[in-house]
C-alpha cells in the first residue's frame, strides 16, 4: 500500500511539473512576442524606448527582433518536447511498475470513467460483481471518502475479493481530481485464517484425547492392587506415551521441514527408500491382512536428496493407505521413471476421499473421517509427505473417489549429477 502510494504521488507530480513547465514557457514566448508586435505597430525602434530595458542597443532592427523572438520561441518549444519526453519515459516506468503490482488498480476521472487499469485490475474488468462494487466505491470517493467493501466469488475455485477505494487531490488544492479502487484477493488469507484455527483446535484435540487417557488409567492404578490388572494398566500407559511421543515427534519433524532444515543431500537410490519404506509398513500390512504389490523399475532411478526423510513420506503414504482401507484389500507400490523425473505410486482400494476434501488433505491435523480418529494416527502423515517433497523439488498429487480407492503420486526431478554418481 505504500508503494503504490508512492507511486501514484510520483504520477500526480510529474503531470504537474509537465503542465507547469508547458505553461510558464508559452508564457514567456506569448510576452516577449506580444512585445515585438507592440514595438512594431506603435514604430518607435529609434528611440529604443522597449529596448533599452530588454534587448540589447544591437538588436533594434525589426525584423532582428523578429527572427530573435522566433529563435526563442524554437528554443522554448524544443525544450519543452525534451522535458515532454523525458517526463513520457517517467510515465512508462510508473505504469509498468503499477503492472508488476500484484494487487489490481484502476483509477477514474472526476466523470468517474476509468483512466487506468494495470495488469492485475485487467483480470477483473467484465467481472459483473467487481465492477458494480467499482463503480458505486469509487463515486463515494470522488466526493472525497474513502470506501471498501468484501466481494465474495463463487467459482470454481471460490475467491474473496477486498475492493478499496481512495480520493485523490491536487497538490495545490484540496479539490478531488480523480479517486484510485485496490482489488486484492484475500482468499488465500481467509483460508490460512481457517489452517489456523482448525490447527490450533486439532493440536489441542489429538493432545487431549492421550493425556486424558493417561489421567484415568494412573487413577486407575492408584486404587488397584491386583497384579495383573496393575500389568494390563501399566501396557495402557506406555501405549498412551507412545502415541503422545508420536505426535510430539511428528510436530518437531514438520516445524523443521517447513524451516528448510534439511539433513546433508546425497545421491539416493529410490528403489531403496521404497524397499526400507515397505520393510518398515510389512508388521502393519500383516495384521491388516494387507498384500503390497511391488513394482520397481529395474533400472537404479537416482536423485539427489535426504534418504531418511523420503524413506518417511513413502512410509506415511503406505501407512494411509493401509489404515484407511477395509481389512484385506491389496494395496501397489509402482516406481516409474521417464529419464528426467521420478514417481512413486501408492495406490489402494480403500473408502477414498471425496473431491471437496482434495485440497485439504495435506494440512495438519485434516482428517476426512473423524469419527475413526482415535485409530488413525497423528494426523500429520501426509503433510509430512507434502513438506519433504517440496524441500525435494518436487510435487505430489492425489487422485480419489469415494468408496474405490485413492492413489498419491510422488514426482521427483532425476538431477543428472546424483545419476552419474
Amino acid at each position: 500500500m505504500v508503494l503504490l502510494v508512492v507511486l501514484l504521488a510520483c504520477l500526480s507530480f510529474a503531470l504537474a511539473v509537465a503542465t507547469w513547465q508547458l505553461w510558464r514557457r508559452v508564457r514567456q514566448a506569448k510576452t516577449e512576442t506580444n512585445l515585438m508586435s507592440a514595438q512594431l505597430e506603435t514604430d518607435k525602434y529609434e528611440t529604443g524606448e522597449y529596448e533599452a530595458n530588454k534587448y540589447p542597443a544591437s538588436s533594434l532592427n525589426p525584423a532582428s527582433n523578429l527572427n530573435s523572438s522566433l529563435a526563442r520561441l524554437q528554443q522554448l518549444l524544443s525544450t519543452h518536447l525534451a522535458d515532454t519526453c523525458e517526463t513520457t519515459t517517467l510515465l512508462q516506468k510508473l505504469v509498468a511498475a503499477l503492472d508488476n503490482i500484484s494487487e489490481g488498480i484502476a483509477i477514474c476521472d472526476v466523470k468517474g470513467t476509468i483512466i487506468f487499469r494495470n495488469a492485475a485490475a485487467q483480470t477483473y474488468h467484465g467481472e459483473v460483481l467487481v465492477e458494480a462494487a467499482m463503480e458505486e466505491l469509487l463515486a463515494e470517493s470522488l466526493s472525497g471518502k474513502t470506501a471498501q467493501r468484501e466481494i465474495q466469488l463463487y467459482g470454481p475455485p471460490d475467491q474473496t475479493i477486498l475492493l478499496r477505494t481512495f480520493p485523490i487531490s491536487g497538490s495545490l488544492t484540496s479539490e478531488t481530481l480523480a479517486a484510485v479502487a485496490v482489488i486484492d484477493d484475500i482468499s488465500h488469507l481467509q483460508r490460512l485464517d481457517i489452517i489456523r484455527r482448525d490447527l490450533l483446535t486439532n493440536i489441542g484435540h489429538e493432545l487431549r484425547t492421550p493425556v486424558g487417557a493417561l489421567n484415568v488409567l494412573a487413577d486407575a492404578m492408584a486404587d488397584e492392587s491386583d497384579p495383573e490388572v496393575l500389568l494390563s494398566l501399566s501396557q495402557s500407559i506406555s501405549k498412551e506415551s507412545v502415541r503422545l511421543t508420536h505426535i510430539v515427534e511428528d510436530l518437531l519433524d514438520l516445524s523443521r521441514l517447513e524451516q528448510n532444515q534439511n539433513g546433508q543431500l546425497t545421491p539416493v537410490i529410490l528403489q531403496d527408500v521404497v524397499q526400507r519404506a515397505v520393510t518398515r509398513i510389512s508388521g502393519v500390512a500383516q495384521q491388516h491382512k494387507a498384500e503390497i504389490v511391488l513394482d520397481m523399475a529395474e533400472e537404479p532411478i537416482c536423485v539427489w536428496g535426504d534418504s531418511f526423510q523420503l524413506t518417511s513420506a513413502t512410509f506415511n503414504l503406505l501407512d494411509n493407505a493401509i489404515k484407511y482401507s477395509p481389512a484385506g484389500r491389496p494395496l501397489s507400490v509402482d516406481l516409474l521413471s521417464n529419464g528426467t523425473c521420478a514417481e512413486i505410486v501408492v495406490a489402494d482400494e480403500g473408502v477414498g476421499i471425496a473431491r471437496r476434501d482434495h485440497d485439504r488433505v495435506f494440512e495438519r491435523f485434516y482428517r476426512v473421517d473423524r469419527s475413526r480418529s482415535s485409530a488413525m494416527g497423528s494426523g500429520l502423515g501426509l503433510a509430512v509427505v507434502r513438506h519433504v517433497v517440496q524441500q525435494h523439488e518436487g510435487e505430489v498429487t492425489l487422485q480419489s473417489e469415494e468408496g474405490v480407492g485413492s492413489t498419491f503420486t510422488i514426482r521427483l526431478p532425476i538431477h543428472e549429477q546424483a545419476h552419474s554418481l
